[in-house]
Order: structure tokens, then sequence, then C-alpha cells
């Protein structure tokens, strides 16, 4: 539980993101075992599946779970498509 102090979930949000909102009931300590946050992400970037986070000299990990992602294409960098199903993409690839 003490993970879920709000200082602490910021820390850990940095690791991938800009905190913007804790869940209520991540902070009245209402949900049994995990913490729900809303992190701003640069979606150019590969997401990651987990975080190690140190407490008390003990290092573990905490998986993450994105919820809500939109499709979003790593190679034109609009939200829709992805890079499989981009057009934009291979016909600015095709002059390099």
């Amino acid at each position: 539980m003490e993970y879920w102090q709000p200082g602490i979930l910021e820390a850990m949000a940095s690791a991938f993101g800009t905190l913007i909102k804790i869940d209520e009931r991540t902070l009245h300590m209402r949900m049994g075992h995990y913490a729900r946050i809303l992190v701003e992400v640069d979606m150019k970037q590969e997401l990651i599946e987990k975080i190690m986070h140190k407490m008390s000299g003990v290092c573990s990990f905490a998986n993450l779970v994105f919820e809500r992602l939109l499709e979003f294409c790593r190679g034109c960098g609009i939200v829709g498509h992805t890079t499989v199903n981009c057009t934009r993409g291979r016909k600015q690839g095709k002059g390099s």
C-alpha cells in the first residue's frame, strides 16, 4: 500500500511519461491489487511493459497495463492507423 502514495506514483509514472491524474479509488485505497493513474506518454516511443522500483532498499518490478490506446502510426505520426497499414509512410519512404 505504500506504493500508492501520490509522490511514489508520480515518480513511477515519470519513468514512462508525465502523471496527469491519480484515480480517486487509488487515492483512497479502495482498489484491490493495482493503482490506476492517467499518464501522458510519447506515442512515438515504444511503450514499456514494466518498470523497476526500489522501496526500503528492495528492488521489484511493476507490470504496466495501458487502457484505451488509440492506433498510432510511428511512421507518419498520425492517430488512426498503425505503421503496418500506413500508406503515407510508404510514399515518403519510396524516394529514400
